[in-house]
């Protein structure tokens, strides 16, 4: 009687064993509210700058790597049979060094460290492939305001303007990556996103002049969500 008992044991503890990743499996993908934490490496870049001060734009630096952090709070349908997720997302974006000179006209040099503030609502459809793994792509639209640290340089007289200028846009992306739930309710994310961050504007300036420019990025994004 020893013996079946103890297989008996071990037969229900290997099918635990066994059902246990099945059951993670499950509950990973049976939907609900999430958290998720950002952290987002960027490639950025603004065109189109224009300006209002009677001269021409030489640019000097229109092209930097920017970071920054952020948090989502999503709801995953798959539980009511729609592989899609929706979620409001909020970061901000550090320092994109934005340096110009303005020739003629009212002759300038400009220093811009620009910041951006992200709010985002976004739809995300899920493609699983292995009982851990998925991909996703998707889009969003939402606002972006663009902060302008701006020290100005008078050329002729090098005398120094400090200001802050703040622009408020329409922002849209699109996205595609990766999921990897390593337990029930928490999973890994890394993906890439195309993010349209609207306008940016340096002024107006003394005279009434002002530069005005667009403001793109190609974000490397890497996430941790907790799925309630």
């Amino acid at each position: 009687m020893v013996p079946i008992r103890l297989l008996a044991v071990i037969l229900t503890w290997s099918g635990c064993s066994v059902l246990a990743p099945l059951a993670w499996a499950q509950g990973s993908i049976g939907g609900g509210d999430y958290i998720a934490l950002r952290l987002v490496g960027s490639v950025s870049t603004v065109d189109n700058i224009s300006d209002s001060l009677g001269g021409s734009i030489q640019r000097a630096h229109d092209f930097d790597q920017t970071g920054g952090g952020g948090m989502a709070i999503g709801y995953d349908w798959s539980g009511k049979g729609l592989p899609v997720r929706t979620e409001i997302e909020y970061h901000y974006r550090h320092r994109f060094d934005l340096d110009m000179r303005v020739i003629g006209g009212s002759d300038r040099g400009i220093k811009n460290n620009l910041q951006t503030h992200y709010a985002l609502v976004s739809a995300v459809y899920d493609i699983p492939i292995s009982r851990s793994w998925s991909v996703y792509f998707g889009g969003g639209a939402g606002m972006t305001m663009n902060v302008s640290n701006v020290e100005a340089r008078d050329l002729s007289t090098n005398a120094i303007t400090d200001s802050v200028d703040t622009k408020t846009n329409f922002a849209w992306s699109g996205m595609l990556g990766a999921v990897y739930g390593f337990n029930a309710h928490w999973k890994f994310e890394f993906g890439y996103r195309y993010t349209d961050l609207g306008g940016v504007k340096i002024g107006p300036f003394t005279n009434g002049g002002e530069v005005t420019a667009d403001y793109m990025s190609h974000d490397v994004i890497l996430g941790l969500q907790y799925h309630f």
